[in-house]
């Protein structure tokens, strides 16, 4: 595992570590180290950081650790070679809790500096998906996330058509073409450092170059093994 670079708006890197007790549930208030898990490569970005983990309900399945945004200056930066090509088939899977439901907010963004890319995200609430390049909407939710509850949210491309499930069931399509360029550089909780900051935990964020089946969505809801060479990175933040 390497470790995660985070920074906030002012670039001032910190660290404090605290032991957490493990397993789901224990409703604790505490600090986690966060660390990258990075199938393939190893993360790069300008520094390290923990951030505190507000977790007053049980944690996704199997977890024992989260990333917490502020919504306000908090973001995670990361890089791997083998993110997939634009047109190819992909997948973005994570959970999340969202602590707000007004605003547009940054989940997961993958992309080539503005020229393309996909930025996964919340719209008022909404999750959606959306082009980097023209900032077009590829597909959305019908209904928003509820607050202060962990839901598993995926985005899948097929080749042809977009895909968006919320707790293992889809709730939307989309058929816009993709931007063409393989994405260079991945973020977390904001689009660039600088908006659409996210507010709100995250974990067991995924990407495979593949597009996952509606079964396979729901075996990573219930917590299955995710083991695939098609998994080109895996953020859980349990160490």
């Amino acid at each position: 595992a390497e470790p995660a670079f985070l920074s906030d708006s002012a670039g001032v890197p910190r660290r404090r570590t605290q032991d957490r007790p493990r397993g789901p549930g224990s409703g604790l208030r505490a600090w986690v180290v966060v660390l990258l898990s990075v199938a393939g490569c190893g993360s790069t970005g300008p520094t390290e950081e923990a951030l505190p983990l507000l977790d007053d309900s049980p944690p996704p399945p199997q977890g024992d650790g989260a990333l917490a945004f502020d919504g306000a200056a908090h973001y995670a930066t990361v890089g791997t070679a083998g993110f997939p090509f634009g047109l190819a088939a992909h997948t973005i899977t994570l959970w999340v809790k969202p602590r707000r439901a007004a605003g547009d907010e940054t989940l997961v963004a993958l992309r080539k500096d503005y020229q393309s890319g996909v930025q996964l995200g919340l719209q008022d609430g909404v999750p959606t998906a959306w082009r980097v390049y023209a900032r077009r909407p590829y597909v959305s939710a019908s209904d928003p996330l509820a607050v202060e509850v962990w839901h598993h949210v995926a985005y899948v491309y097929d080749g042809a058509e977009h895909h968006l499930y919320v707790d293992g069931v889809e709730r939307g399509t989309g058929t816009l073409e993709p931007n063409n360029r393989t994405s260079t550089g991945g973020w977390l909780g904001s689009l660039d450092g600088e908006r659409w900051f996210f507010q709100g935990e995250m974990d067991r964020v995924r990407v495979w170059s593949e597009a996952r089946t509606p079964e396979q969505i729901a075996d990573d809801v219930a917590g299955g093994d995710p083991s695939s060479e098609a998994l080109v990175l895996e953020l859980s933040f349990d160490e």
